[in-house]
């Protein structure tokens, strides 16, 4: 987990924080909701899961159907709040966990092409508490099996 990710989830909880307070208990609980769940944040182990796939096609044609896969699923983040990296990269903050309510960056890389294949690096992290809902695995395997991957058994 990278200083950067940490930031992009505890951002998200806050969110998700503010918004649960202010249904309960005005604009005033909704500050209080999303300033504790930040904080709260902090302390919370991260789940970090990665998943290696092919897929058919070129870079070209497989970065656009991701972004767009993101794009539906979740809230994309711009490219600024992440580290630098060599590959070509899109990522989003998803929904997963109990009822899609833990927020969870996936960010997919394509890390090599040829002979018409792309290998597609799909990463997960996200806060997790005493309760385990193994948020950043579905979120990696959702992705892979909607972008066609094998499910695996």
């Amino acid at each position: 987990m990278t200083k950067d990710q940490d930031a992009v989830l505890k951002k998200e909880l806050g969110k998700l924080g503010k918004t649960g307070s202010m249904m309960g208990s005005g604009s005033a609980g909704g500050l209080a909701g999303g300033m504790g769940a930040a904080f709260a944040s902090q302390f919370l182990p991260t789940e970090c899961v990665r998943k290696e796939i092919e897929l058919d096609g070129g870079a070209a044609q497989l970065l656009p159907r991701v972004s767009e896969l993101l794009d539906r699923i979740g809230r994309m983040v711009d490219p600024k709040e992440l580290e630098e990296t060599p590959f070509p990269r899109v990522a989003a903050v998803v929904g997963s966990g109990f009822f899609r309510l833990n927020p969870t960056l996936v960010q997919v890389e394509i890390t090599g092409e040829e002979e018409g294949r792309c290998t597609l690096r799909i990463q997960g992290a996200a806060k997790e508490g005493l309760i385990k809902q193994r948020s950043a695995q579905k979120a990696v395997n959702r992705v892979a099996e909607d972008l066609g991957a094998p499910t695996e058994e």
